[in-house]
């Protein structure tokens, strides 16, 4: 009995052993992972050292962008001088070839008489005198007579040489807007992939890049404020305000026959393009911006910066008939397009009516996530450009062409600078 117990007991032993060798090959074994170390005080530095540097390189980008807009706009005030100084030298030239058609006429006139024998009645004059004294007073008086026609044929060839002048004048400075006008596009297409690849590094680093803009403009005006008396950088853009209430509602900026003059004096097809409107009625771009702009209380101007900065309608000398199709963006988004928008009458009539749409819900304080930065629009007319274009990028652009074409975006009433002879991504917007 007692070895069978202890018989027993052994097996027991080595049972309980075997068991608990397979469980112990079973249950996994846990891991004890070696402590993490904490980060050393010149790591810590480093790191820093490294946020320092990537702040201070997307610093870098942010002046030579400034410095980029501060040159777009220092073009678009000398392309709107030489506008001006075209005007002047048109009325100089209307003038002038008026002169010289009523001098032209009078010489006419004058040829005439003298075919139609006055000459030799003027050599019978004095041939006929009775006396010398007699003599000389009619020969002073045929040498006035010459002396009328002569100064009246140099009157006409100097009206002559000045009006060729004006039309040669003229002429260098149409060149030299066009030579402007493709500078400041190209600046304007430098600018807005500057921008991009600014975002981009900004979302890298985890930077607000609404903020720096925003701090540098507050800065820039702060400056201004000190040593102007308060006026306004030219180069800053500050994406919490990119155009005035007044600017944005200004319905009445332009009438018809301002419109038309703007887009005659452009490169690209808008003054001769005729388009069904958004009631089929085929109409002048010109006139389907005016009705636009009068019925949902948008500036023209704002109507036309949009034309050209979704679809480069301004300048664009052959665009397609896609471009002309969706001009404004209304209509057609990333995921889907809405075939109701299509055509240029429905673009510019509901692109306004979008326009107008966006800005109801804005309040103060509102806040918006734009292009990875907060934003806060201080205006109704700022927060419904961001609803429809939400980047930066592209309000840039915006900001940039009405500066081009209509001067500061928030200002009341723009003026023009006198000096030396001097924005675009389609949008997907939900109407």
């Amino acid at each position: 009995m007692a070895a069978n117990g202890v018989s027993r007991t052994r097996h027991a032993v080595v049972a309980a052993i075997a068991t608990a060798t397979m469980l112990a090959t079973l249950l996994p074994v846990p891991a004890f992972a070696p402590a993490t170390p904490a980060p050393t005080s010149s790591a810590i530095e480093q790191k820093k050292a490294e946020e320092r540097t990537a702040l201070a390189e997307l610093e870098l980008m942010r002046e030579a962008l400034a410095a980029k807009v501060a040159e777009y706009v220092r073009i678009g005030r000398r392309l709107e001088r030489t506008r001006v100084e075209m005007a002047e030298v048109e009325q100089q030239i209307v003038q002038v070839d008026a002169e010289l058609i009523a001098k032209q006429e009078a010489a006419l006139a004058r040829a005439v008489e003298l075919y139609r024998g006055e000459r030799e009645g003027l050599f019978a004059l004095l041939l006929d005198a009775k006396s010398v004294g007699e003599l000389f007073v009619r020969y002073k008086y045929v040498s006035i007579i010459n002396e009328r026609d002569t100064r009246m044929m140099r009157e006409m060839r100097l009206a002559r040489n000045e009006s060729d002048w004006l039309h040669q004048s003229l002429s260098d400075r149409e060149r030299y807007l066009i030579e402007l006008q493709e500078q400041a596009d190209q600046t304007r297409e430098q600018i807005e992939a500057d921008i991009e690849a600014q975002e981009l590094r900004a979302q890298e680093i985890g930077a607000d890049i609404a903020e720096m803009m925003r701090q540098a403009a507050a800065a820039a005006a702060a400056a201004a404020a000190y040593q102007a008396g308060g006026s306004r950088p030219d180069g800053e853009f500050n994406p919490d305000m990119i155009i005035s209430d007044a600017n944005f509602r200004a319905a009445d900026s332009m009438d018809l026959a301002q419109v038309q003059g703007f887009l005659e004096r452009q490169t690209g097809t808008l003054a001769t393009y005729r388009a069904a409107d958004h009631n089929g009625e085929v109409k002048s771009v010109a006139q389907m911006v005016v009705d636009a702009a009068q019925a949902w209380n948008i500036s023209p101007k704002v109507i036309l910066v949009k034309l050209q900065k979704e679809q480069s309608l301004l300048s664009n000398r052959s665009p397609t008939q896609y471009a002309y199709d969706w001009a404004m963006g209304c209509g057609k988004m990333d995921s889907r397009t809405l075939p109701q928008y299509q055509g240029l009458g429905n673009q510019i009539w509901h692109g306004a009516r979008v326009l107008d749409k966006n800005a109801a819900p804005w309040k103060p304080g509102i806040e918006m996530t734009i292009s990875g930065s907060t934003v806060r629009p201080v205006n109704s007319s700022t927060y419904s450009l961001y609803k429809y274009t939400p980047h930066l990028r592209g309000n840039m652009s915006f900001w940039m062409i009405y500066w081009r074409h209509f001067g500061d975006p928030l200002s009341a009433a723009p003026t023009v600078a006198i000096e030396p002879v001097m924005p675009a991504e389609p949008t997907a917007t939900a109407p």
